[in-house]
């Protein structure tokens, strides 16, 4: 979560994470921007455990770490900055358990609970515990400075920071969104039950072998577009092997044999179609040797200009079933209850997902004019822009109509240059993008300065887990505001998915 000082924009950066942070695979949380003060720090509300490399900050780039409980196993822990264990509700006492095969802090150390070295740990600066420390002759660090039974200040640097996002302040979850029968929770719940009841059998090779929809194999597509943002239009023309214009199931049946790697497919949003919803068939299950490139285009009447939110979108589905029950709301948590969503695992290589306008203006006509094939790199001069202000010579999408909802223990697993350009709402279930994306994006800030990053995802991604194994890049935007991903706080609120980004020197 990027999050730039609210106060003062030449403070530092910090990352948030509202409960528990683990790490299994190689991570580093380094800054940009040169600190010695507490202003570059990540903040997690829970615990921190570490089963294997975890760097944090560099020389000259202190960044602060704060949790409620730790344990620091693996192969390496490296920080430059101070590591606070402060207590936090319910269970975490602010205990703290080093024990990884090397680890050093080049900092600090604050622990509210007890403290248990079980491997040699380095501390250049002091070490103060509120409780007990256990194998305290582990502790590499000047004797003097290490204190037992100290009492913290937790006051200027040494004060932990807020949370600024509840991590249970919604409401309702994708299981009411399949499920109500209430307008103001859903519009999309006819479509989702119609995949079990019998009305909507359609799959991707409905569309690829009934003759009915024949016209939308080896579809064409040319429209007027302003690609340099002048209001000047040009002809654009792009191919797909296959076109998709209502809900429908992404089912097994559809063989990639007859479609080679790459296969582009479009989804096409309109006021005929009213939203599209896509079931994706539990298992469904994508080698890299097809790799799909999917391209979302909405059409629909536009509802606000300046956001370029459209009256229907594109929902992405789990097959969570239809014998879930709705038990209402929780008097006690204001959360809906559910039961009786099925489990549902997915996993894709090489999958990518795009906004057809963001499409047509990254790739040159030599991707455009491909049914198939790896996209490959953006085109030079294409530069994407994911601020709130437009910046001259880029790109600013709209807000995302792509909506990913997926139910309670469901599975996504993506790898092998998989990217998503699209919102994830999935609080009860696994989301794993380990891919190293999109290569060779140029990104700008609202200030005009750009980076070339790895980009795996475009949008927002709510998740009870979410994983990575890579340095790729995550690109905050906004969920459309007609999506139902706007009522997950029991009425429309924007607070709900991340902050602004000023400028690429926060994270």
């Amino acid at each position: 979560m990027l999050k730039p000082s609210l106060v003062d924009e030449k403070q530092g950066s910090t990352v948030t994470i509202s409960e528990n942070l683990d790490v299994s695979n190689e991570f580093h949380i380094n800054s940009t921007m040169a600190r010695a003060d507490g202003y570059n720090y990540v903040n997690i509300g829970q615990k921190l455990s570490t089963s294997n490399h975890m760097d944090v900050g560099s020389s000259g780039f202190d960044v602060d770490l704060f949790c409620c409980e730790a344990n620091i196993g693996g192969n390496d822990y490296t920080q430059y900055g101070n590591f606070y264990v402060y207590k936090g509700a319910g269970a975490y006492n602010g205990d703290a358990t080093f024990g990884a095969n090397g680890q050093t802090i080049n900092g600090s150390l604050y622990v509210e609970g007890d403290l248990n070295v079980t491997k040699s740990l380095k501390v250049t600066g002091s070490v103060y515990v509120t409780g007990t420390i256990t194998g305290k002759d582990k502790i590499v660090c000047t004797a003097s400075n290490i204190h037992e039974g100290a009492v913290l200040s937790k006051a200027g640097r040494d004060a932990k920071p807020q949370i600024p996002v509840s991590a249970d302040a919604y409401v309702y979850y994708p299981e009411d969104f399949f499920m109500s029968n209430d307008t103001n929770v859903t519009t999309i719940s006819d479509q989702y039950q119609a995949f079990y009841n019998g009305k909507n059998t359609k799959t991707f090779n409905t569309f690829a072998s009934d003759p009915s929809y024949w016209n939308n194999v080896d579809y064409t597509l040319t429209e007027l577009i302003d690609l340099t943002g002048t209001g000047a239009k040009t002809p654009v023309t792009s191919r797909y092997k296959l076109r998709i214009t209502s809900s429908c199931t992404w089912a097994s049946d559809l063989s990639f044999n007859d479609y080679g790697n790459g296969s582009r497919i479009l989804v096409d949003v309109s006021d005929s179609s009213g939203d599209i919803v896509i079931r994706l068939q539990n298992g469904l299950n994508l080698g890299a040797e097809w790799s799909p490139v999917i391209v979302v285009r909405n059409r629909s009447t536009i509802i606000d200009t300046t956001t370029g939110d459209r009256k229907y979108n594109c929902y992405f589905v789990s097959d969570s079933g239809s014998a879930i029950t709705l038990n209402g709301i929780d008097s006690v948590t204001g959360k809906s209850q559910h039961s009786g969503s099925s489990a549902c695992n997915y996993s894709f290589k090489g999958l990518k997902v795009f906004d057809y306008d963001t499409y047509v203006r990254m790739f040159d006509s030599s991707v455009l004019n491909n049914t198939k094939g790896n996209p490959g790199l953006p085109q030079s001069g294409f530069v994407l822009n994911p601020t709130s202000v437009d910046v001259a010579g880029s790109y600013r999408p709209k807000n995302s109509s792509i909506i990913f909802l997926f139910g309670e223990n469901t599975t996504l697993n993506a790898t092998d240059q998989s990217f998503f350009q699209g919102s994830f709402y999935s609080p009860q279930a696994i989301v794993n993008i380990a891919t190293s994306g999109l290569g060779g994006l140029v990104v700008t800030d609202s200030a005009g300065g750009i980076m070339t990053v790895q980009c795996c995802a475009v949008g927002v991604v709510i998740a009870n887990s979410f994983g990575n194994a890579n340095t790729a890049f995550y690109v905050y935007t906004k969920p459309s505001t007609t999506s139902v991903m706007q009522n997950a706080k029991g009425g429309k609120d924007d607070s709900a998915f991340g902050y602004t980004l000023d400028r690429y020197d926060h994270y």
